[in-house]
């Protein structure tokens, strides 16, 4: 956890607002008056899917029984690291009673399919022919589509892998190699797809990466990538291409997470042996995918075949979270600390005893967070502790080494936790070994399937159904001292809990691009913490009306304040699309919301009047209705065509594609409720009451309560 005073450190109470909107020449873009009056799709219901209560008493905390916990500490949190709180939810999509497979390059022109792997004794492969080459293979999680790398400026596709293996028509990507300067190319070394199919990476070696999406039956460069500034040839960045920093020249590693992160979509990793560096990408999956920072260390350089590591193989996400990563190395490997994409860092390193210098070629890590297995030469070498927080200490052998007849190319869970082992000099074949998990691992040589060729280069195999990762569960709250509590899968990145606050924090908002989030004041001081980064605000300024909330853009580029008179105020890349300030209104503003491409927000007042702004469609309101409880929230759904508004009763209205999924109109709350927070899915959400209470509804999971801490000052705000 981080040290409080580490974390004041990091408070930025007085800044000079450098943007100013929404006091000056309003724009009224609101639905007509009258729509105010449209009745929620579904109203009010009693409590169906209550997973806990903290206002009810129910709730349980890490130090349960303490009295005045300090706000600003992270009270309870469930580690994401400790694979028995993050259950793992299978994303693919492979038809029930569909064997699994493996696709692994055998040759520079040709790739064998072959199948079925999870279940202990691959039987059969079929070679397909490829145009351009293969060197690292990935598959679409439907098992409809792979893509091979092919060291060259296309990446092959194979059609049908599951039925009939096809060469199909290729992804040209030569147009990047301008993004180098002169002197580069556009070299495909290495492809990866994200465990939902929706996209993927490719790396290329004109310093950089290539972002994909899927097309139908295919995938194709995603052209709503931008990177800002100019290339190393001077002049804007190629849609599709994603930007590196520093001086790497030679991405030709690329693993995705298995599991989400808060905005639903996935972190990856570039590397880059021959510059000894490793990329971390944020946002993959959507139009905001970056580069978030690098972490450089000589051990990097392991040097086989040249410096390079083709394919995904080099390195492996924990199954159970985004913040741990195994990199190969030159006499072992390493873990890596992604808590802060910024700034990541080697948590620790293992010397595999005997290894030599170079041979160390690809790494897996078990379906339970905690189990590595590293290949080096002809042997498999098994270790475990990589679920615990350990700093500096090496991970712990956990059986022994099992040697095969030939050098292994690559290694690979499939769905079940056998792990598929490539090996083979002329001749290459694929192994399957059980137990990995255990003391005693097992693996019969004499099921070994043979393949028509040994692999061009190392980590070219990709295994269909992989062992998929669990969807993001957890939830960050904030009292109105600055006190920020993270819970399940959600970091903890400091608070103002310590400071002496000039007036209170009553908005929170999560920087999911970045592992971060802002706190904002009642007078409009915002404090940044973690990756999020400090964009202005309206500290110094005399306001009309106290700000109520904070919304921040997709890219987590900028964010919006609003007051409860409805004034807007935008920072950074956030654009003012209109204000409620100059109306006359019923009830004052409480809270407002997003689209997902941030070109729109909504206002919603304490009497649930919704105000639409730039694309923000208005879905009804509860603005004629006769209310229990005033409206204390609002909350989209994925695709920003519903919403959801919360009363301090915790009763909960859906409008437009908004599904109702419970509420707690039927239970008497020890606290009000003040906010709510949708997850990743849109299939859930939770609600949290000011005693830090959370219930969970649809999807959301339940990771914990402040229900039963006696706080200081009262939460006024929850997100993830």
């Amino acid at each position: 956890m981080t040290d409080l005073d580490s974390a004041f450190a990091h408070l930025k109470l007085f800044r000079t607002s450098t943007t100013m909107r929404g006091t000056d020449d309003p724009v009224y873009t609101n639905h007509p008056p009258g729509r105010r009056s449209q009745l929620p799709r579904r109203l009010l219901s009693t409590t169906t899917a209550v997973l806990a209560a903290g206002a009810l008493a129910l709730g349980t905390a890490a130090t349960a029984g303490a009295a005045g916990v300090s706000n600003g500490q992270q009270v309870h949190r469930l580690s994401s690291h400790d694979a028995t709180s993050a259950p793992r939810i299978d994303l693919h999509a492979l038809p029930a009673g569909v064997a699994s497979i493996a696709v692994v390059p055998t040759s520079k022109t040709s790739v064998d399919v072959a199948g079925p792997v999870s279940g202990g004794v691959p039987t059969g492969a079929t070679t397909v022919s490829v145009p351009d080459g293969a060197v690292g293979s990935a598959i679409a999680p439907d098992g409809s589509v792979a893509l091979e790398a092919t060291k060259s400026g296309t990446i092959d596709v194979i059609t049908s892998p599951l039925t009939s293996p096809t060469a199909g028509t290729p992804i040209d990507v030569s147009n990047f190699t301008a993004e180098g300067g002169s002197g580069y190319h556009s070299y495909n070394d290495g492809v990866a797809i994200t465990p939902d199919g929706k996209a993927g990476l490719a790396t290329a070696d004109s310093q950089g990466a290539i972002a994909l999406v899927r097309s139908g039956s295919t995938y194709v460069v995603n052209t709503a990538v931008q990177s800002p500034g100019l290339n190393q040839a001077g002049q804007p960045h190629q849609p599709g291409w994603i930007e590196a920093p520093g001086n790497a020249t030679t991405y030709d590693g690329v693993v995705i997470s298995q599991s989400e992160v808060a905005s639903g979509n996935y972190v990856g990793l570039l590397m880059d042996a021959s510059d000894n560096t490793i990329a971390v990408v944020t946002g993959v999956g959507s139009p905001y995918v970056k580069v978030a920072g690098t972490v450089s260390d000589p051990m990097f350089a392991y040097g086989y075949n040249g410096s390079s590591d083709y394919g995904t193989g080099g390195m492996a996400f924990s199954p159970t979270t985004t913040t741990r990563a195994v990199t190969v190395t030159r006499t072992g490997f390493a873990v890596l600390d992604l808590s802060n994409p910024m700034s990541p860092s080697v948590l620790s390193s293992t010397a595999i005893a005997g290894a030599s210098s170079g041979s160390v070629v690809s790494t897996a890590v078990a379906p339970d967070g905690n189990h590595v297995a590293v290949a080096a030469g002809s042997s498999l070498y098994f270790y475990s502790g990589l679920a615990k927080d350990t700093v500096g200490t090496p991970l712990t052998s956990s059986a022994s080494p099992i040697t095969f007849a030939g050098p292994i190319a690559s290694i690979a869970y499939a769905k079940g936790g056998n792990l598929i082992v490539n090996y083979g000099t002329s001749t290459g074949k694929l192994a399957v070994v059980t137990g990995t998990e255990t003391a005693t691992p097992a693996y019969t040589a004499s099921q070994d399937l043979a393949l028509s060729g040994p692999a061009p280069d190392v980590n070219g195999m990709a295994v269909l159904p992989a062992e998929a990762g669990a969807k993001f569960n957890g939830y960050v709250m904030a009292a109105s001292d600055g006190g920020v509590f993270s819970f399940g899968q959600a970091s903890y990145q400091g608070s103002a809990g310590g400071q002496a606050l000039i007036s209170p924090i009553v908005g929170l908002a999560a920087d999911t691009s970045a592992d971060g989030y802002w706190l904002v004041s009642s007078s409009g001081a915002v404090d940044a913490f973690g990756g999020a980064s400090d964009y202005g605000s309206m500290a110094n300024v005399a306001l009309k009306a106290p700000i109520v909330g904070m919304a921040a853009t997709p890219d987590g580029k900028g964010y919006w304040l609003v007051a409860s008179d409805g004034g807007v105020f935008s920072f950074g890349d956030a654009h003012f699309y209109g204000s409620a300030d100059a109306l006359h209104l019923n009830r004052p503003v409480v809270g407002m919301a997003t689209t997902p491409d941030g070109k729109g927000y909504w206002l919603v007042a304490s009497d649930g009047g919704v105000f639409s702004y730039g694309d923000a469609v208005f879905r009804g309101s509860t603005g004629a209705m006769t209310l229990n409880k005033p409206v204390v929230g609002m909350a989209p759904t994925l695709d920003g065509n519903g919403y959801w508004l919360v009363a301090s009763d915790g009763g909960v209205f859906s409008f437009g594609d908004a599904a109702f999924h419970g509420s707690t109109v039927a239970l008497t709350l020890n606290k009000p409720i003040v906010g709510m927070v949708a997850s990743p899915d849109g299939m859930g959400y939770w609600l949290a009451a000011s005693d830090g209470g959370v219930f969970a509804f649809g999807d959301a999971a339940y990771q914990g309560s402040l229900g039963a801490v006696t706080l200081n000052k009262p939460i006024i705000g929850i997100a993830i």
